[in-house]
């Protein structure tokens, strides 16, 4: 089965990017974007305790949100200034 999204160019772009630096497709990305989150979601519906993440797992998710941040604009100049408003 296949299935298309429609993103903006200026946001293909930049995944394009960001999978390059990775060494993968853009498909290959968001296959494993979407398998963690279904483990996620597994792990979360088998009502175990919550487990605290480790520090090198939150470290490497940090990293991993970081690579990604500043990678898009919003077309707001001075969006961080009036975030609030």
């Amino acid at each position: 089965m296949s299935h298309a999204f429609s993103v903006p160019d200026e946001v293909y772009t930049t995944l394009e990017t960001y999978a390059s630096r990775k060494g993968k497709t853009i498909e290959e990305l968001f296959q494993e974007w979407v398998q963690d989150l279904r483990q996620q979601a597994d792990t979360m519906s088998e009502e175990q305790p919550a487990r605290a993440a480790s520090e090198n797992e939150l470290a490497a998710a940090q990293a991993e949100f970081f690579a990604l941040a500043g990678m898009f604009t919003s077309g707001v100049p001075d969006l961080a200034e009036r975030h609030d408003a």
